[in-house]
Order: C-alpha cells, then structure tokens, then sequence
C-alpha cells in the first residue's frame, strides 16, 4: 500500500491461491473418501525452504503424516512471525509451493515418501 505499485504483488498472489486451491481440493477429497479422520502430507519441494522443511518433515527428513482437520485447525500463518508458524493445509508463506498428499486409510508413508501399505 505504501508504493502504490498495485500490480507488483499480482504474481505473488495467483501463485500462492492456485497452490491453495489445489492443496484444499486434496483435502476434501480426502475428507470425502476417509472421513473426519482423513489424513494428508504436505511434500515439500526439492527446493524448499528451511521453514517448510522445519513444518512439513520429521527429524529424519520425511514427510510428515497429519489429519486434515490438525492442519485446519492450524489456520493461517498470515500476521505471525516465524518463529510461531504452524503446519498448515494453506500456503505457509507467500508463494509456498508445498503440496498436499491424502494418505488413504491402510497406507503410509516410507522412507523415500512412497506410499506403501501399513
């Protein structure tokens, strides 16, 4: 606001609801599949940052597995300094990239974040 370069942040915007889109399209269908205990990840991207990584993986460096309704309940991280971010089925920044995977009931996640059989 205090620029006035109104057209500046369009990209921004577009590239981080498109990606919100997706990953909440995935949770519902999840939800419809699974019901109130449907599980997702979110799959950072090879490139990601260190606070997705922080949020999205384990000590080890894979995904990990969460209920729709734990990263909804989390909200946004919009307004909260880092240090406070939550894992999230939204964007958990600006231009997050992090993709939502539903975990089907009976399945998981191995080592190299293939799903596999519990």
């Amino acid at each position: 606001h205090k620029t006035q370069e109104w057209s500046r942040d369009w990209n921004r915007i577009a590239v981080t609801e498109l990606q919100n889109a997706h990953n909440e399209g995935v949770a519902i269908s999840a939800l419809r599949n699974d019901g109130p205990e449907a599980r997702v990840a979110r799959i950072p991207e090879s490139n990601a940052c260190a606070d997705c990584k922080r949020l999205f993986l384990d000590a080890d460096g894979n995904p990990r597995i969460f209920t729709v309704a734990e990263l909804a309940a989390n909200g946004t991280n919009v307004g909260k300094p880092r240090a406070d971010w939550l894992p999230t089925l939204t964007a958990a920044h600006p231009r997050c990239r992090c993709q939502v995977l539903a975990i089907p009931n009976g399945m998981t996640l191995n080592a190299n974040g293939r799903l596999v059989a519990e």
